[in-house]
């Protein structure tokens, strides 16, 4: 397995996650993972949640230094996974949380890669469920194949028109 490595100055490992945290949340342009979800907004939340995520509460564990130095990044990148979890698992395929919890992974972790570009980084446990739920880009394909076959119909269609007034 590869980890990712750590800065060499714990604080400036810690002060390049508080800067990646505070790229995502201009990102989160409808504040859906900025705080934690109450029990007012989701009554149900947490019977369904066993581990809420938000990027407020990774902004604390970086300031408390709740990451292990050693394993940080990938902790962290991890937290990342169990928020986007915790918004798909809880919220249906149909909603606009569901939709934008996926196009916030995909904005994400760009900022990711450009920060901790010297780093491998490792599939957590949340990021390796990530991968086993349903994801926008499956219905989107299938909607572009939709598309793509009403089209070749189409065509097949005029073609046909065509050749009967040509005859």
């Amino acid at each position: 397995m590869v980890t990712f490595q750590t800065f060499t100055c714990s604080s400036c490992t810690f002060k390049q996650m508080q800067n990646v945290v505070d790229k995502m949340r201009e990102l989160d342009k409808y504040c859906f993972f900025t705080m934690p979800v109450t029990t007012a907004m989701a009554p149900t939340y947490k019977n369904v949640i066993e581990k809420p995520m938000c990027l407020g509460l990774m902004s604390d564990k970086i300031s408390s230094k709740q990451y292990s130095l050693a394993n940080s990044i990938n902790e962290f990148h991890n937290d990342l996974g169990l928020l986007v979890r915790n918004a798909a698992v809880f919220n249906g395929t149909s909603t606009m949380v569901w939709r934008e919890a996926w196009k916030f992974l995909e904005a994400c972790n760009p900022i990711f890669d450009k920060t901790f570009s010297e780093f491998s980084r490792v599939p957590g446990e949340y990021i390796q469920e990530l991968g086993r739920l349903e994801q926008p880009r499956r219905r989107d394909f299938a909607k572009k194949a939709i598309i793509s076959t009403r089209e070749e119909k189409e065509k097949q269609r005029k073609l046909s028109e065509e050749k009967r007034k040509a005859m």
